[in-house]
């Protein structure tokens, strides 16, 4: 008896160890975007396809009746990856970076009030999401350089993801996004070894050891 009640328990337990972990990777992310010389690792991209992905999932888990902690830790996750977004725009425009953030903000909540179609809006958000990572991979590579990165954001959110997919698999979620959320995981698992390799040994390496 007991052991069926922990084993029920493990999904949830898991899918809150990922919200927890998710929130928690945005913390040193968000201090290497203000604390970092420079920004030429992060892809220009990066954190509004974040902010796309995880607004249409807190706009589709209301809609959708989600619990209560669900709907909290979906919401902090959107907030603090607009706040990334915030300061990566205003680092690199400055006023006109907050102008450019509230406008983005306004064209997602217009798109979403057009869009009823969970399924629709729910594939624009995994679409959204790999291109996030895909993109983020392509600049590492040309950059040479991880600086306005953290590989703690990659480590943080990869380990959340695998217990996202575990708890997934325990309560036989469709295959089809068992199969979208390992390619976000190999994907983000890459995006932390790059990170981590170049903030060994990219181009932005001398800024580093001379702090």
């Amino acid at each position: 008896m007991i052991a069926q009640i922990i084993y029920k328990d493990i999904p949830i337990l898991l899918a809150m160890l990922y919200g927890i972990l998710v929130i928690i990777g945005y913390i040193p992310a968000l201090i290497s975007l203000v604390k970092d010389k420079n920004l030429n690792g992060v892809s220009s991209s990066f954190w509004y396809l974040i902010s796309v992905t995880v607004g249409i999932s807190f706009y589709n888990i209301i809609l959708t009746g989600g619990t209560r902690f669900q709907v909290v830790s979906i919401f902090l996750n959107f907030l603090l990856g607009v706040v990334c977004l915030l300061v990566l725009n205003y680092r690199k425009f400055k006023f006109h970076g907050i102008v450019y953030t509230v406008i983005f903000l306004l064209a997602l909540y217009l798109f979403l009030g057009l869009l009823t179609s969970i399924e629709i809006t729910q594939t624009v958000a995994s679409v959204s999401i790999v291109l996030a990572y895909v993109g983020q991979i392509y600049k590492f590579v040309k950059s040479k350089s991880s600086s306005g990165t953290n590989k703690w954001l990659y480590l943080l959110i990869g380990v959340g993801l695998l217990s996202l997919v575990t708890s997934m698999v325990l309560t036989d979620v469709s295959n089809h996004i068992i199969i979208t959320e390992l390619i976000n995981f190999i994907l983000i698992l890459i995006c932390y070894f790059m990170s981590n390799y170049y903030y060994k040994s990219g181009v932005d390496i001398s800024e580093r050891r001379s702090k």
